[in-house]
């Protein structure tokens, strides 16, 4: 009877050390495929970013759709500092100048998130409900296509993480 509860013990102990060593094993493929989703939308983010996704627009006013060549974000923001030029006249778009609250034009501080920048992306009016200019193109951005810019616009490059 003791090398019955013997066995017992030993296969019982075998089978929760393949359960709790599955359960690792799918919270790590399960991380893993978290940081690679995330990874796809950083990425899908940096397509749209560049232009090489693009996506509708027009001038505020006007029906005509815009060429995809001149819609593109990085024809007048950068996602990192630069010289500052005489004909600069878009704000660098990254995760420090997206998320950090400041006043704009003598109004109260505000500091992006996704869905206010969507809403900016789209009507032209910022959160703070200070139209844009008229050359910031009013974007017809699915939620996705907003997700993922947010995505690779709001990840803090490691040299600016503080």
């Amino acid at each position: 009877m003791h090398k019955y509860l013997q066995k017992w013990r030993l296969r019982r102990f075998a089978v929760l050390l393949t359960v709790v060593l599955g359960t690792l094993h799918v919270t790590g493929c399960a991380r893993d495929n978290a940081q690679a989703a995330e990874q796809h939308l950083i990425e899908r983010g940096h397509r749209i970013f560049i232009g090489s996704e693009s996506i509708n627009a027009r001038i505020d006013g006007h029906q005509d759709q815009l060429p995809a060549q001149v819609t593109k974000c990085i024809n007048c923001h950068t996602p990192t500092p630069r010289p500052q030029k005489d004909d600069q006249f878009a704000p660098i778009l990254n995760a420090s100048w997206l998320m950090q609250a400041r006043p704009r034009r003598g109004g109260p501080a505000f500091a992006f998130t996704r869905d206010s920048l969507c809403k900016t992306m789209r009507t032209g009016i910022d959160p703070e409900y200070v139209i844009l200019n008229r050359t910031m193109p009013r974007f017809d951005i699915s939620e996705q296509q907003c997700q993922a810019l947010w995505a690779y616009l709001s990840v803090k490059p490691v040299n600016e993480e503080k």
